[in-house]
């Protein structure tokens, strides 16, 4: 099959779908905008408090198990981050 050919018949597919993520998008945003702005930033402090308060628990697990490392809070919640993905990859890879 020539080039021409397979870019015949693969471009209205990947219009199709493009067209149909576009849509998706601007549903998203638009559910997105019937939500009141103070519910939007209620829900954003308290995922960054509940971020805060797994680092600062995890800092503090670390600082139990290696008390002389002087380990500190970004030690705490980027290590809890990191770990998180580090699961859903393996996971993704082993399932």
């Amino acid at each position: 099959m020539s080039p021409e050919l397979l870019a015949e018949a693969v471009a209205p597919l990947v219009a199709n779908l493009f067209g149909d993520l576009w849509s998706w998008v601007a549903g998203v945003v638009g559910r997105i905008r019937d939500i009141s702005i103070y519910w939007l930033l209620a829900a954003l402090v308290l995922k960054t408090a509940e971020s805060a308060l797994i680092g600062l628990t995890w800092r503090n697990i670390l600082n139990a198990a290696y008390p002389h490392a002087g380990l500190s809070f970004k030690t705490g919640a980027f290590g809890y981050k990191q770990s998180k993905d580090l699961l859903r990859r393996s996971r993704r890879t082993s399932g």
